[in-house]
Parts: structure tokens; C-alpha cells; sequence
């Protein structure tokens, strides 16, 4: 029963978290392809989507340090900017920590986490506090790609 439930839960906070990288990518592709050439748009509405979604951007060989910048930039800006995007990406980061938490036991720690998640939840957590729930995630995911798939 456990493996079974374990399995359900990794599976569906996959499935989860790919539908919003998906959505956003696809709002911001669209969007700054409207602004900039589209390939550089690509390029940058990638970063943007792996720092606000928690991927270990800053290892990757074949981005600038400027395009790192300018992606840190715009995705904190679209935190800003959009209430329903900043909810979701803080509860997508919590629940990044969350699965870890439920992979690794007591061990683990969020100091583990690489520095774009830290970062995002330091800044914004307040704003939604309490623990990390899979439905409310899954609610949120529905209601932001609603608006762009």
C-alpha cells in the first residue's frame, strides 16, 4: 500500500509540476516573441521557467551569465506582477522541498535545495504560509493553465 500511494504521489507531482512549465513557458514564449526576436525569447522564457520551477539553471553550459541575469530578472518581475503565478510557483517550490522531505526522511534539509528555490521561498513564503498540499497545488496548476492551454 505504501509503494502504491508513493508511487501516486510522485507521479502526480510530476505530472503537476510539468503542466505548469509547460503554461508558462508557453505565456512567456508568446509573450516576449512579441518583443524580441523569438529565438532569444525561447532561450530566455526557458531560464526564466527552470529558475522559477526550481531547476539547477546555473550549471548549465551553453547559458550566459547575462541570460541568467535577465531571467532572474523577468521571472521576479512576473512574481510581482501576477498574484495567482506567485501562489502557484511558491506552492510548486514547496512542494519541490516537500517531496524531498518525504523522499529523505529527517535527513534532509532545505539547505539542500539549490539556490533558486531558497531564494524564491525566502521572498514570498509569508504570503502563503502553511504546509504544502497536494490538492490545493493541483487546484492552482488547474486555475493558472486554464489560462494558457
Amino acid at each position: 500500500m505504501f509503494n502504491f500511494l508513493r508511487k501516486w504521489y510522485v507521479e502526480t507531482l510530476d505530472q503537476e509540476q510539468q503542466k505548469v512549465r509547460v503554461a508558462l513557458y508557453t505565456n512567456l514564449s508568446r509573450e516576449l516573441g512579441s518583443k524580441m526576436e523569438i529565438e532569444k525569447a525561447k532561450k530566455l522564457a526557458t531560464q526564466v521557467v527552470n529558475y522559477l520551477t526550481g531547476a539547477d539553471f546555473l550549471n548549465q553550459n551553453n547559458v550566459s551569465p547575462e541570460l541568467i541575469g535577465d531571467a532572474i530578472k523577468l521571472g521576479l518581475h512576473k512574481l510581482d506582477e501576477d498574484n495567482d503565478l506567485r501562489q502557484l510557483i511558491v506552492e510548486l517550490n514547496k512542494s519541490i522541498v516537500d517531496f524531498h522531505q518525504f523522499l529523505y526522511g529527517r535527513k534532509y534539509s532545505i539547505d539542500s535545495e539549490n539556490q533558486n528555490v531558497k531564494d524564491i521561498l525566502s521572498l514570498y513564503i509569508e504570503k502563503y504560509p502553511g504546509d504544502f498540499k497536494i490538492e490545493k497545488f493541483k487546484n492552482l496548476v488547474n486555475i493558472y493553465c486554464g489560462r494558457f492551454l
